[in-house]
C-alpha cells in the first residue's frame, strides 16, 4: 500500500512538471522548441529526488513502527516488548536493501525515465506548435 503510494506521488509530481511546462511553454516565458534537453533533465533530477525523499519517508514509517513497541523508550528491545509483531517490524526495518541502494537504483531508473522526458518535452513542443498555427490561421 505504502509502495503504491509513492509511485502514486512521484506520478503526480512529474505530471505537474509536465503541465507546468506545458502552460510556461504556451505563454512564452520558455521558448518552444528551445531548452528541451534541460527541461527533460530537470524532470530526471525531480524524478531521482522524489524517489530518494519517498524512501526516506517509508524508512522513517518503518522506523517509527520499530520504535513503537520498545515501551521504556531506552532504545533496546528485551523481556516483554520482544513480541512477534515486534520482531517482524525489526525484520521489514533491517532486512530491507532496497532501501540501502536507493541511490543507485533511483539514478539508473531516472537515466531509464530521460528517454520518456525527452519524447514528453517534445510532444508538448508539438502541441503547442500545432496550436499556435491553428490560432495563426483564424
Amino acid at each position: 500500500r505504502i509502495m503504491k503510494m509513492s509511485l502514486l506521488v512521484i506520478l503526480s509530481i512529474q505530471i505537474i512538471l509536465f503541465i507546468l511546462t506545458f502552460v510556461l511553454k504556451s505563454k512564452g516565458k520558455i521558448t518552444v522548441g528551445k531548452k528541451k534537453l534541460l527541461l527533460a533533465l530537470m524532470q530526471i533530477f525531480v524524478f531521482y529526488v522524489s524517489v530518494l525523499v519517498e524512501v526516506s519517508i517509508y524508512d522513517y514509517q518503518l522506523e517509527k513502527q520499530l520504535y513503537s513497541f520498545d515501551l521504556n523508550g531506552d532504545g533496546v528491545f528485551s523481556g516483554s516488548e520482544i513480541t512477534p509483531e515486534q520482531e517482524e517490524a525489526m525484520i521489514k526495518f533491517i532486512g530491507d536493501t532496497g532501501r540501502t541502494f536507493a541511490p543507485i537504483t533511483g539514478a539508473i531508473f531516472s537515466f531509464m525515465y530521460f528517454p520518456f522526458a525527452l519524447l514528453i518535452e517534445c510532444l508538448i513542443d508539438f502541441i503547442i506548435k500545432r496550436r499556435m498555427n491553428i490560432v495563426c490561421f483564424i
